[in-house]
């Protein structure tokens, strides 16, 4: 870690904000993981009832072709419980990614401005 006490004031203060700004920004992304791990059931698919049956349909999408499961009423409960923890999980991916590419682009951005300023500094200490 940087020894704060050695900088000037304002580097400091720019140091402070961007450690901050960078610990809020990788505990979301943890958080986002711990609640992914929470999800215990998933299942893809949808859930619909048979007319005039006693069980329901599973249909899933699996290797390009529609596959139907017949489901007991008393599962369906269950099996519907997997299928949004699902949707939960992809929902929670997806803010992940959309969190780690902000990052990314976020820390690619600072490495750009120190480069451009370290060759400003250059170009000034030629002159």
């Amino acid at each position: 870690m940087t020894n704060v006490s050695s900088l000037p004031l304002l580097a400091c203060i720019r140091y402070s904000i961007i450690y901050h700004m960078a610990h809020e920004n990788h505990l979301k992304a943890r958080r986002l993981l711990a609640r992914i791990a929470q999800i215990q059931d998933m299942e893809r698919g949808t859930v619909c009832r048979m007319s005039g049956r006693n069980h329901y349909n599973h249909q899933t999408w699996t290797d390009g072709r529609n596959v139907v499961r017949y489901v007991a009423r008393e599962d369906v409960t269950e099996l519907h419980e997997a299928i949004v923890g699902f949707a939960r999980f992809t929902q929670l991916a997806r803010q992940y990614a959309d969190e780690i590419i902000r990052l990314s682009r976020m820390r690619r951005a600072q490495r750009t401005a120190s480069r451009l300023k370290n060759q400003k500094e250059q170009t000034k200490s030629r002159i």
